[in-house]
């Protein structure tokens, strides 16, 4: 098991990696949300502990009514990519876990658990 500092520097190369993994892909981009948050997120959220982020996922997508035309769509809910992205993170280290698992889901949280916590 890792000591917290550890696991805060595992994370963080893994989210590079996972950033890295992103930008290989044309049509996609990532963009920061919360890293380090002690509101807004459940009671004893590994937020606070600098041990999980919320990544904001853009597509590249044809214009719905002008043909020929791309815009970058924000992508809130469920879509084959976050998958993508989940499998990725998932197999960067046997700790990381992806909020797209999650009863609840909670398609862009990415973390690295060092209780049980995700």
């Amino acid at each position: 098991m890792l000591s917290l500092r550890e696991a805060q520097t595992q994370f963080l190369v893994d989210i590079a990696r996972l950033v890295l993994f992103a930008a290989e892909h044309p049509n996609v981009a990532l963009t920061a949300g919360d890293f380090y948050a002690q509101e807004g997120h459940m009671a004893k959220s590994l937020h606070g502990e600098r041990l999980a982020a919320d990544l904001n996922l853009f597509l590249l997508e044809p214009h719905p009514t002008e043909e020929g035309r791309f815009v970058w769509n924000y992508i809130r809910g469920d879509h084959s990519f976050w998958y993508t992205l989940g499998a990725k993170w998932k197999s960067l280290h046997s700790q990381n876990r992806w909020g797209g698992d999650f009863a609840k889901r909670d398609w862009n949280h990415f973390s690295h658990t060092i209780d049980k916590r995700a």
